[in-house]
């Protein structure tokens, strides 16, 4: 090579990594898991639990003292230069029901009923959910950010109707819009199963096949939820949501992005290796354990949750970059939480003996990343992520209290 093709590669990689780079907190290293796991088992037992109990008191504060006067949370205002696609304005509306979902749910798990600011906060987030989600819809033929509206709040109207355990009007009307959202959950199906959040090729009526697993999972464990309740949710939906997990499975239980391009070149698509997969293969995996066991042994999900932990780097260093994929084997900011709430929702799929140990680990890597208000965000979408942040933050964090010792 001489040295002008020299330079200019010189060039075109630090133009590379200047833009991959922007944002990027750089404290993040490879021993960064172990020594923040280090540092809280240092606290002993009594101090793991407090440092947990005064975490998830200043996550609740920030909930509670930023909830619109609706019952809502987020207000969708908080733009900055480079934004992702919301089309107007549906697209707002399904996200702010979305976190206000998240929020809400994770006001009930950490809220006890003699709380009557949270009560109150809860009541009027649950008026908000009654009203808004049977009117949120596709926002636009290539967005379907409906389809995580319709996960969260399938959540949170599950959790609602237990919140509301002998109030048989409300348990109704609940009822109701649970039944209603699986409706809205099989209108929106991918042709080919499963659901996605875009629809870039064909927006068509019934959307193309551009499926990702995550969004997927996520539904598939909303789905979970309500049929708990006594729900009945169509064996057609579920069955092509598991293959759907299964087609972009890999054999090391990495998982491809979507269908079409990823599933295609997964081999070599960066977006398909395991640094960039650490944010979804886990809710792929524990849906895969909920709904077909027999496709994912009962080794599988610890042996991802415990991949998430010490591999944690390859997501932390994605955290509050300002573009979707700038970081290493695109990973995007936006996993980082999503991905440590599904492995605190898969503690019980882990053996008895290890759950306090991985719940614990799993605490360590997230109290540190609290911000000085109270909140998490992971990546800076409009105002929604300080809300979805907190919302999965909060939930993960009540689940490995749960998990740890009494005093």
């Amino acid at each position: 090579m001489n040295s002008r093709a020299l330079m200019v590669t010189v060039l075109i990689v630090a133009m590379g990594c200047a833009g991959c780079g922007e944002g990027l907190e750089r404290s993040s290293s490879i021993g960064e898991p172990k020594r923040l796991i280090a540092q809280f088992d240092a606290l002993g037992a009594k101090g793991k639990r407090r440092a947990l109990q005064d975490s998830i008191a200043r996550g609740r504060a920030y909930l509670l003292e930023h909830q619109n006067a609706d019952g809502s949370f987020s207000t969708g205002r908080n733009a900055k230069g480079f934004n992702i696609l919301r089309p107007l304005p549906g697209s707002h509306t399904s996200m702010q029901v979305a976190v206000t979902a998240l929020s809400v749910s994770a006001l009930i798990e950490t809220s006890g009923r003699d709380d009557g600011v949270a009560a109150k906060a809860i009541d009027k987030a649950c008026a908000f959910l009654l009203d808004r989600l049977p009117t949120t819809r596709r926002d636009h033929p290539m967005v379907l950010y409906n389809c995580w509206s319709g996960a969260y709040g399938l959540e949170a109207l599950a959790s609602l109707h237990r919140w509301y355990d002998g109030d048989a009007v409300k348990q109704k009307a609940i009822d109701t819009v649970i039944a209603q959202q699986i409706s809205y959950m099989a209108r929106y199906e991918a042709v080919n199963g499963g659901w996605s959040y875009l629809d870039l090729k064909n927006k068509t009526a019934k959307p193309s096949p551009h499926t990702t697993c995550f969004t997927t999972a996520a539904i598939l464990q909303a789905f979970h939820d309500v049929k708990l309740l006594g729900h009945h949710i169509p064996a057609r939906l579920v069955e092509r949501g598991v293959k759907v997990i299964l087609r972009q499975r890999n054999p090391d239980w990495t998982f491809v992005y979507s269908d079409g391009f990823s599933l295609k070149f997964s081999a070599v698509d960066p977006g398909s290796r395991m640094p960039s997969t650490l944010g979804r293969s886990v809710a792929c995996a524990l849906v895969l354990r909920l709904w077909s066991p027999r496709h994912a042994k009962p080794t599988i999900v610890p042996m991802l949750v415990d991949r998430l932990i010490r591999k944690n780097v390859w997501l932390s260093r994605a955290r509050k970059t300002q573009r979707p994929h700038e970081s290493f084997f695109h990973v995007a900011g936006y996993y980082y939480y999503f991905g440590h709430y599904y492995a605190a929702r898969a503690l019980p799929q882990l053996p008895a003996a290890d759950r306090a140990k991985v719940a614990s680990d799993l605490a360590a890597l997230l109290v540190p990343k609290q911000e000085p208000d109270g909140s998490w965000w992971d990546y800076p979408l409009y105002d929604y992520h300080w809300f979805y942040g907190t919302g999965f933050c909060l939930r993960s964090l009540q689940r490995c209290l749960n998990e740890l010792p009494a005093e």
